[in-house]
């Protein structure tokens, strides 16, 4: 199969009409299509045809207990795939969406289990990105869509991240250039009364508890949820190793001892100056996943990366860290 990557940035109005029309056709045909959303660049397929659904599963090798998030254009189609519509349900979606927060929630019984995992929720989100939303908008039905990566491996932020893991097994390939926030949203699980995070990303919780008036809990089991993806299987990895230090002093010290080709990786607010003759990155949500892809590609045995204390603070940065750094 031959991978169509189009570049949308200089289209003018006509010819973006038609990519988009064209990528829409192959949705609807069950085909598997890579756009950009806001948070990553995701791997989209028709909610309403199983094969779409099973290609992405298996493009990915995917564990199929590992639920979809499914895209919507609007809240009134994001609450037609929900099985009650609640006034805290309404308060989010009107307050955070679009944008990189989804929902977790009890789903319609018009909602096939394919979609869901099997699972009688559904995580629903409205991406803010404009190719996104005229996607589903042109396809007029939701789409599910995980990060469009192998499963494991650090999620893609550029189009041609995505050329690297799916050339030759997908159609079509979107490239709207770098994604603006470069990790994946905000999951939380909402009822009547309640709100748990399910997977912390660029919305803190502190946010959410200050919109809705209401504890932002974490499950008892939150590394064995599946509700929610990125929360049960090793997420996000490079090849590399990944050394995570809290402080300059033992960092310095390992340092002194290295003898690897080693990427060292500091908060992009840090200035750091070394004799040691290390590569040195900074890193941020946004391009986190970039640098550890540039890791496999420039074969580095291993990634000394330092946390700082406001760098602790960013929760959803420091989860995509130490997922990627749990073997």
């Amino acid at each position: 199969m031959e991978t169509k990557l189009v570049d949308i940035r200089n289209l003018d109005g006509n010819n973006y009409a038609t990519i988009i029309q064209e990528a829409a056709i192959l949705l609807r045909n069950g085909e598997v299509v890579a756009f950009p959303t806001e948070t990553v660049y995701g791997l989209g397929g028709i909610i309403s045809n199983k094969e779409a659904i099973d290609k992405i599963y298996t493009l990915k090798g995917r564990p199929t207990d590992n639920p979809l998030i499914v895209h919507c254009s609007s809240p009134q189609q994001f609450y037609s795939l929900c099985k009650s519509v609640f006034p805290l349900l309404e308060l989010l979606v009107d307050t955070f969406m679009p944008g990189p927060l989804t929902i977790v929630t009890k789903k319609s019984p018009t909602v096939e289990n394919f979609v869901t995992a099997g699972l009688d929720t559904i995580a629903l989100r409205i991406p803010s990105k404009k190719v996104a939303l005229d996607l589903i908008i042109a396809l007029g039905e939701p789409i599910a869509a995980p990060s469009a990566n192998l499963s494991g491996k650090p999620s893609p932020t550029l189009a041609q991240h995505v050329m690297d893991d799916f050339k030759g097994r997908i159609p079509m390939i979107l490239n709207d250039g770098a994604c603006e926030i470069g990790i994946e949203s905000t999951v939380i699980l909402v009822d009547e009364q309640t709100i748990t995070l399910l997977r912390p990303g660029i919305i803190e919780a502190a946010v959410i508890e200050e919109v809705s008036k209401i504890p932002v809990t974490l499950p008892k089991e939150m590394t064995d949820s599946v509700l929610s993806p990125g929360t049960k299987y090793r997420h996000y990895s490079p090849n590399a190793i990944i050394r995570l230090f809290y402080d300059k002093e033992s960092l310095y010290v390992a340092i002194k001892e290295n003898v690897q080709k080693s990427m060292l990786l500091v908060p992009e607010s840090m200035n750091i100056s070394l004799e040691h003759s290390l590569d040195i990155f900074k890193y941020s949500e946004k391009n986190l996943f970039a640098l550890f892809r540039l890791a496999d590609e420039q074969h580095y045995v291993e990634i000394m990366l330092l946390i700082d204390e406001a760098t602790s603070k960013k929760m959803g940065l420091v989860n995509r860290i130490k997922k990627a750094a749990t073997k």
